[in-house]
């Protein structure tokens, strides 16, 4: 490649601010020792014609980099043959700038009113449910010992709902803006639809079941997406997850008092029984305790529960 190619080159990518200080140096050095005037002629020129096929976010975005690098351009000798240059960049930034600076304006504004939009905070206690109607009239009941974070209106591009524990969304519909529920180790994304998921930070286990529409899962290191009659459960424990249709078909079952395991660990179900019944369960023994646990109790008493595990495990 000749020396004015591989200027051409450099040049085009200072013009595109993907340059270090070290190319910049280079950039000067090449346009005071090989570039001709019909050289920067053309180049200018080709300058002139591509800004014009370019948005003007995108144009303004480059004004940062070329602002700098005018600067450090000027110890040049030829400045003074790229001026038209330089005026044209002003004078077809000017629009976008006014535009640009609107748009991140209006943001700017978006994000200090989320910044300032009050939090509200909701827990239940042991064997205490709550039913909230959140800022866009999602409708969301919060099993015992959770606690949800909300603002006190939905501000920005997404409606962000923080939880720990366990809660049923009946979530608006609203596809301009996604419902996002946060928690722990996942998040999930709807537009609006019918699920609960279950997320206790010291349980090994979650859960996602989904009775209408479809939702998405964003893990660490995975996504998958639910939909209408299935469920999902992760295992924090050995990263897995199983993911199958709802044949039992107890959806959110605690919401009318029953308790359903499907493979639970029974150490999760210890957590469980505590949280409902506000109860401390003890595993007597050094010996390890590993039994899955699936069943469903509707309305019954702690000791019904403790003797129907002692029925199927022994213990």
């Amino acid at each position: 490649m000749s020396k004015n190619n591989i200027f051409k080159e450099n040049f085009q990518r200072y013009i595109d601010g993907f340059y270090s200080k070290n190319e910049l140096e280079s950039i000067l050095k090449q346009i005071k020792n090989y570039c001709t005037d019909e050289d920067i002629d053309q180049l200018t020129e080709q300058l002139w014609s591509n800004l014009g096929d370019e948005t003007l976010a995108n144009r303004f975005e480059k004004a940062t980099c070329e602002k700098e690098a005018w600067k450090l351009l000027a110890k040049s000798k030829r400045v003074k043959r790229m001026e038209k240059v330089r005026r044209f960049i002003y004078y077809s930034l000017s629009t976008a700038a006014l535009v640009f600076l609107m748009i991140k304006g209006f943001g700017y504004y978006e994000e200090r009113v989320e910044k300032r939009t009050p939090i509200i905070t909701v827990t239940t206690d042991y064997g205490e449910h709550k039913t909230i109607i959140l800022p866009d009239n999602t409708e969301l009941a919060i099993n015992s010992c959770t606690t949800v974070k909300y603002p006190e209106q939905f501000v920005g591009n997404n409606r962000i709902v923080e939880l720990t524990g366990e809660g049923c969304f009946k979530v608006t519909h609203n596809p301009e803006k996604p419902f996002i529920v946060k928690m722990e180790n996942m998040s999930i994304t709807v537009l609006g639809t019918i699920f609960n998921v279950k997320s206790h930070p010291y349980d090994q286990t979650d859960l996602v079941e989904v009775k209408e529409g479809k939702v998405q899962v964003d893990l660490p290191e995975a996504m998958m997406r639910i939909s209408s009659g299935e469920h999902v459960i992760i295992n924090k424990i050995s990263d897995s997850y199983s993911k199958e249709k709802d044949i039992m078909e107890k959806f959110a079952i605690w919401r009318t008092g029953g308790i359903r395991f499907n493979s639970t660990p029974i150490q999760d179900v210890a957590k469980e029984l505590e949280r409902i019944y506000h109860c401390k369960v003890i595993f007597s023994g050094n010996k390890p305790y590993d039994n899955l646990i699936t069943g469903i109790h509707e309305r019954a008493t702690l000791k019904d529960v403790l003797n129907s595990i002692e029925y199927v495990t022994g213990i």
